[in-house]
């Protein structure tokens, strides 16, 4: 083979978008009474994830089930089926929270009024115990919704509804000892404060942070929802924000707040300039509010957000329940300033999962979730996507056509890494003759790259060869992190 020498150039560049690698279901639920359907959010300790179900479709029960998985997929464990009635929960809400060996969650129907349940029982599914059975009315909550969270040895916690009784029952905030002692009620809503409580509380320096899904209405008020806060004694009861709906306001929100330093981060299910949801920023004093993005649907974009953010570094990610290539749901990224927003996986596929409603757990640069829908037996599944095992967006040219046709043979590769949070210990990039092999060009360390752009100069190409370049990324242990997509010059 011919090699011309010359100094002519082809520009070569490569963009290393999040490192990330197609999504995996590693598990599907059947419906049976031996796993259950309609999985709910995931905690994880260790290398076990924790989670539930919202029933069991073989038996067409709605009672649910508590289970355990390993993060490869194995080892799943039913830990417990509800059994509804007096003495058990029924319709597990939210999601569970872990200290020590004890798993405490929620249910919003069972116990002896049928008016949901706070639960606790040990990680190998032993001593469960109901901690709370709801009655409703004005000294108590009806109809638990998301989870508890747990500061110190107390559980605080959210009811939809009761409070006052009647057609004022807006909902109530709660706290009560992790042993079941000292339920009091700290806040009942009522008209103009917020009205059905739908996601959890999150807690800081003693205060506590939540949102409700609308406001009982009353004058002009837009019934579109508020962000609130009240200390964990009960004192200070403040609203922060009530959403206004419309292209400049979300409405409905359903998940939980995300802090971050001193800003609060969510999103809403409507509002926006498309009424399909919203993602919006706001100080913790109730300043500030802005929306940092307004869904608008179609392949390009989400819709109709049921969950929660969560954030690595300054990158948020979340689920949609709609929109996407299918039109059936997506998991996005976006910077907490509301730039580069993309998809990053739609729903709806061969896995035929479709509408997720949950919040994404995010691990060791790896997201875990669940889907209610779909996978072979339509009952749901488990999923992992690897943040750090990525697609790198290669953008190939070939400057001065002319000049490498004739006389071309250096190839300059410009190598710009844009996410810095990646665990990568090395990076080898790969070059392909024809249709031959992958073989290792350069290795480059990551503190060759201190200055976001590293240099290769590739000498020797045929001008009648096409050459393939890729990128792989590799940990401290050698594994393979992740794999680019290839380009051809």
């Amino acid at each position: 083979m011919k090699k011309i020498k010359s100094a002519a150039l082809i520009g070569f560049l490569l963009l290393v978008w999040p490192l990330r690698a197609e999504i995996r279901f590693f598990y599907e639920f059947t419906g049976s009474a031996n796993d259950g359907a309609e999985p709910n959010s995931l905690i994880l300790s260790g290398t076990t994830l924790y989670g539930m179900t919202h029933g069991i479709s073989n038996t067409g029960s709605e009672n649910g089930t508590i289970f355990k998985i390993e993060t490869d997929g194995t080892g799943f464990t039913l830990l417990h089926t509800f059994g509804g009635g007096a003495d058990d929960g029924q319709w597990p809400a939210g999601a569970l929270i872990l200290s020590g060996t004890t798993l405490y969650g929620m249910t919003m129907y069972g116990g002896d009024g049928n008016k949901g349940t706070i639960f606790k029982i040990n990680t190998d599914g032993t001593r469960f115990t109901l901690l709370h059975e709801f009655t409703g009315g004005a000294a108590d909550g009806q109809w638990p919704a998301g989870n508890v969270i747990l500061s110190g040895s107390t559980l605080f916690g959210m009811t939809m509804r009761g409070g006052h009784g009647g057609d004022m029952d807006c909902g109530t905030i709660f706290r009560i000892e992790a042993d079941g002692s000292g339920f009091s009620l700290l806040h009942k809503f009522y008209y103009e404060d917020g009205a059905y409580p739908r996601g959890s509380l999150i807690i800081s320096a003693g205060t506590l942070y939540g949102m409700t899904e609308g406001i009982a209405m009353k004058g002009n008020d837009s019934n579109c929802g508020t962000i609130f806060r009240i200390q964990a004694n009960g004192d200070g009861f403040t609203l922060l924000h009530k959403f206004t709906g419309g292209a400049s306001g979300g409405k409905g929100p359903f998940g939980d707040l995300l802090l971050f330093d001193s800003t609060l981060y969510g999103m809403t299910r409507y509002g926006g300039d498309h009424d399909l949801g919203t993602i919006f920023k706001m100080q913790i004093n109730g300043s500030g509010f802005a929306l940092l993005h307004e869904f608008a649907g179609g392949p390009a974009d989400g819709e109709t957000p049921y969950g929660s953010l969560v954030m690595s570094g300054s990158t948020l990610y979340g689920m949609t329940s709609r929109g996407g290539g299918n039109g059936l749901g997506t998991i996005f990224e976006m910077q907490n300033t509301g730039t580069n927003f993309a998809p990053m996986y739609g729903f709806g596929g061969y896995d035929g999962a479709s509408s997720p409603q949950g919040t994404p757990l995010l691990h060791n640069s790896t997201l875990y979730g669940t889907v209610g829908f779909g996978g072979s037996w339509g009952n749901g599944v488990i999923f992992s996507l690897p943040l750090s095992n990525c697609i790198l967006d290669l953008q190939a040219e070939r400057r001065e056509v002319r000049a490498f046709s004739i006389l071309g043979q250096y190839a300059h590769l410009h190598f710009q890494v844009e996410y810095a949070a990646v665990p990568v210990a090395k990076y080898w990039i790969m070059r392909r003759e024809g249709n031959g092999g992958f073989f290792l060009r350069k290795t480059i360390l990551p503190r060759e790259l201190q200055e976001e752009q590293f240099q290769l100069q590739d000498k020797y190409l045929d001008r009648d060869t096409t050459y393939t370049y890729r990128v792989e990324a590799y940990d401290t242990s050698g594994a393979l992190l992740g794999i680019s997509m290839e380009k051809t010059i």
